[in-house]
C-alpha cells in the first residue's frame, strides 16, 4: 500500500513538472526549392513529371518528415500536383533532396510550354504542405517557393 502511494505521488509530481516546463517553440516551416523537373512517363491524356526538390530545415531541432504534398503553378495556373509518404529526418540547418511525381494533363502542359515560348519565359510557384512528426501525432507546415525563368536569348547568327 505504501509503495502504491509512493508510486502515485512520484507519477503526479512528474506530471506536474512536465506541465510546468515552458512550451516548445513553434516549428518554422522548411524552405522548399525546385531543383529540377523532368518528364518521367509519357501518355496521351496526362504526363508524369519528376520534380526534384530540396527541403532545408531552418530550425534548431531535427524535423522528421512523414509526408509531402506539392502543387506546381505556372503563370498563375495549376500545372500539376503530387504527394508522397516520407520517412525522412532533416537535421537542424541541413538540406535534403527528394523526388516527387507530378501528374499534369497533356493539354495543360502544351498550353504552358507554348505560352512560355511566346513570352520568352514564365513564373512558377511551388506550394504545399509538409507533414512533420510531432508529440502525439503530426503537424502540418505550409511550404512555398516562387521564382521566374527567362528563356535564353537566341544565339546571334554568324556573318
Amino acid at each position: 500500500m505504501r509503495r502504491a502511494r509512493r508510486t502515485l505521488l512520484m507519477g503526479g509530481l512528474a506530471l506536474l513538472a512536465g506541465c510546468a516546463l515552458p512550451p516548445a517553440a513553434p516549428l518554422v516551416p522548411p524552405q522548399v526549392v525546385l531543383v529540377d523537373l523532368r518528364p518521367r512517363g509519357l501518355g496521351l491524356l496526362a504526363q508524369e513529371l519528376e520534380a526534384k526538390v530540396a527541403l532545408e530545415n531552418p530550425n534548431t531541432v531535427p524535423l522528421t518528415l512523414r509526408g509531402l504534398r506539392l502543387s506546381l503553378w505556372v503563370d498563375e495556373q495549376l500545372l500539376g500536383s503530387g504527394s508522397r509518404r516520407l520517412e525522412l529526418e532533416v537535421p537542424p540547418l541541413a538540406r535534403r533532396r527528394l523526388t516527387l511525381s507530378l501528374l499534369v494533363p497533356t493539354g495543360v502542359l502544351l498550353e504552358r510550354v507554348l505560352a512560355a515560348l511566346q513570352r520568352g519565359g514564365f513564373r512558377y510557384r511551388l506550394e504545399g504542405v509538409v507533414l512533420v512528426a510531432a508529440a502525439g501525432g503530426f503537424e502540418r507546415l505550409a511550404v512555398a517557393e516562387e521564382a521566374a525563368f527567362a528563356a535564353p536569348a537566341p544565339w546571334p547568327r554568324p556573318r
